[in-house]
C-alpha cells in the first residue's frame, strides 16, 4: 500500500504527538508511525512515548505517593497524634497506573484518528531519501509512505554505563523500575542526575533502604547552593550518599548484588537501578539511506530543526541541534514541535530559543532558568553579582513550618548602561517549580530588576521570596547616598 500524505511523523512521544496534532488541526494530511503503542493492558491503544509509559507521569505519581507518606511522618507531634505510615506497595503501583490511565485518552489512537491523523502501529525505516517503509506490528505487512515532509521524533532510551559485570546482574532502568511488584529491601541507585535523585528519595520514603552512588557530584548541572539544600534533606531522610564514588564493578551475590566502588569499598543491595543518562533512538531508521547525518549524540539539525535531507526534520530527544545534544525535557520537545510546524507549514524561520527552565522534582524541589553562578563566573569573571532571599524570611513558609530553601538571582554587569541584568535565577524549596514561571519570564524577557521587585503579590504567599530577592538586588541603588541627597533636597520644599 502507498500513502502520500503531506507529513509523516515517526514516533508517538511528546514531540511527535504535538507535531501530528498541530499539523492535523491546521488541515494537513498526516501519517503517524509509532512502534510503542501498547498492545494490551490498561494502556492498550495508547501512544505517549516515555513520558506517559515510563517517564514523567509514572515517576511523578510515585513521588506524590511518597510525599504523602513523608507528610504523615512529619505530621506526628504534639499537635497531631499519628504513627508511622503502613505502605502497601502494590497499592502504590496501582495509584501510579491510575494516573497513567487518566492521562492516556489524550494520547490515544482514537483521539488522533478523530483529528484526521492516520496512525500506523509499527516500525519505520527509510528506503530512500523520501520513501519510508512501515512494517506493521501485527502481521508484518508493509506500507510505503511517500510524504512531502518527514519529522523524526523517536525519542531516547536508557543508557547503561560500561561497568564490568553489569550485564551479569539484574539492572533496573527508568523503563523497568515501574514494573516492580515488591518494594526493594535495599535499593542501590547509580546516577546522581535528576532521575536518580528523585527515584532514590521516592523509594526511601516508601520504606526501602537506599544508597545513592553518584559517580561525580550530586546534581552536577545545578547551582551548588541550591543542591546543598537538597543534599541535606536526602541525608536527613536516611539516604546513604556515596558522592564521587564511581561504580567499578557489579557481581551476583546469591539473590543480591555486590557493588564495588572506585575507592575499593563495597556494598550489597537487593536491587540496582541505573539512572545514568539516555541515548537517542536512531537504530533501524535507515538514516544513511535517507541522507540524514547523525552521530552518537543524535540526528544533526540546523535552523528550524531541518536535517541534512531538506525534506526531513528531527525534534525531541533524538535531535542534536548543530551536532550537540540538547536538554532532554518534555516541555522543550513541545516547543520544538511548534518550531517545526512554523518551518514546514508556514515557511517561517525558527524562533530564537531563550534559556530553558528546568526542575528537579525532589522535596525540596529545585528549579532553575538561565546561567548558574559557576557558569556565569566562568563566562563573565568579576562582572557577576549574586543575591539571595531565604524562605526563613517568608511569612507563608514560616506559618507552614517549611522554611528550608531560598531564591537566588545571578546578575551580570550591563555592557552599555550602568547597572546589572538578570542572567539566571532559581529557587529551592517547597513547590519551587511553581515559582519558576515568573523567573523564566524575567530571564527570557530581560525584565528589569526594578519591575521584578515592584510586583504586587498576594500576601502571604511563597512567591514573595522572588520579590524579596529582587528587592535585595536593587536595594543598594535605591538607598544610595545620591538618592538620600535628593530626598533631603525635596524634603525642604513646601
Amino acid at each position: 500500500m502507498l500513502l502520500t500524505p503531506d507529513l509523516c511523523v515517526i514516533g508517538g512521544g511528546s514531540a511527535g504527538l504535538s507535531v501530528a496534532a498541530g499539523a492535523a488541526r491546521l488541515g494537513v494530511s498526516v501519517v503517524l508511525v509509532d512502534a510503542g503503542i501498547a498492545a494490551d493492558g490498561p494502556l492498550a491503544g495508547v501512544m505517549g512515548g516515555d513520558c506517559l509509559h515510563t517517564g514523567c507521569v509514572p515517576s511523578k505519581a510515585l513521588l506524590a505517593v511518597a510525599a504523602q507518606a513523608a507528610a504523615v511522618r512529619a505530621a506526628a507531634g504534639p499537635a497531631i497524634q499519628a504513627g508511622p505510615p503502613r505502605i502497601d506497595f502494590s497499592a502504590v503501583m496501582e495509584r501510579v497506573r491510575a494516573a497513567q490511565a487518566t492521562i492516556a485518552p489524550h494520547d490515544s489512537v482514537e483521539r488522533f484518528t478523530a483529528l484526521g491523523v492516520t496512525v500506523l502501529p509499527g516500525t519505520a525505516r527509510f528506503e530512500s531519501a523520501r520513501d519510508v517503509i512501515v512494517t506493521a506490528r501485527q502481521g508484518g505487512g508493509l506500507t510505503v509512505v511517500r510524504a512531502r515532509r518527514v519529522v523524526i521524533a523517536t525519542g531516547s532510551q536508557p543508557r547503561l554505563p560500561p561497568v564490568p559485570g553489569l550485564d551479569q546482574v539484574p539492572v533496573l532502568t527508568s523503563t523497568t523500575v515501574f514494573t516492580l511488584t515488591e518494594l526493594p529491601r535495599h535499593l542501590g541507585v547509580f546516577g546522581g542526575g535528576p532521575q536518580g535523585v528523585e527515584l532514590a528519595q521516592a523509594f526511601r520514603r516508601l520504606g526501602a533502604e537506599v544508597t545513592l552512588i553518584t559517580g561525580g557530584a550530586l546534581l552536577p548541572k545545578e547551582d551548588a547552593d541550591l543542591v546543598t539544600c537538597v543534599r541535606h534533606r536526602l541525608l536527613e531522610e536516611g539516604i546513604v550518599l556515596r558522592e564521587g564514588g564511581a561504580l567499578r564493578r557489579a557481581d551476583p551475590s546469591g539473590t543480591a548484588i555486590r557493588l564495588t566502588l572506585e575507592d575499593d569499598t563495597s556494598l550489597t543491595v537487593s536491587h540496582l537501578l541505573a539512572a545514568t543518562g539516555r541515548s537517542p533512538h536512531t537504530a533501524g531508521l535507515g538514516l544513511a539511506e535517507a541522507g540524514v547525518a547523525f552521530g552518537a549524540e543524535g540526528i544533526w539539525v540546523g535552523r528550524g530543526f531541518r536535517t541534512s535531507n531538506r525534506r526531513v526534520y528531527a525534534v525531541g530527544d533524538v535531535a542534536a541541534p548543530h551536532g550537540q545534544p540538547g536538554p532532554r525535557l518534555t516541555h522543550l520537545a513541545g516547543w520544538q514541535a511548534g518550531q517545526v510546524i512554523r518551518a514546514i507549514l508556514f515557511r517561517l524561520p525558527g524562533g530564537v530559543r531563550g534559556p530553558v527552565p528546568r526542575a528537579v522534582w525532589t522535596d525540596p524541589e529545585l528549579a532553575w532558568v538561565g546561567l548558574t553562578e559557576s557558569a556565569a563566573r566562568a563566562r563573565y569573571g568579576t562582572g557577576v553579582r549574586v543575591v539571595t532571599a531565604g524562605f526563613d524570611g517568608n511569612d507563608r513558609a514560616v506559618t507552614e513550618g517549611q522554611t528550608d530553601g531560598l531564591c537566588k538571582l545571578v546578575l551580570i554587569r550591563r555592557r552599555l548602561l550602568p547597572g546589572w541584568r538578570l542572567a539566571g535565577a532559581g529557587v529551592v524549596g517547597h513547590r519551587a517549580g511553581d515559582l519558576l514561571p515568573v523567573l523564566t519570564l524575567a530571564v527570557q524577557g530581560r525584565l528589569s530588576l526594578t519591575a521584578l521587585a515592584g510586583q504586587i503579590l498576594p500576601y502571604p504567599s511563597r512567591s514573595e521570596v522572588v520579590r524579596a530577592a529582587a528587592a535585595a538586588a536593587v536595594g543598594p541603588a535605591v538607598f544610595s547616598a545620591p538618592v538620600r541627597s535628593v530626598v533631603r533636597l525635596l524634603r525642604g520644599l513646601p
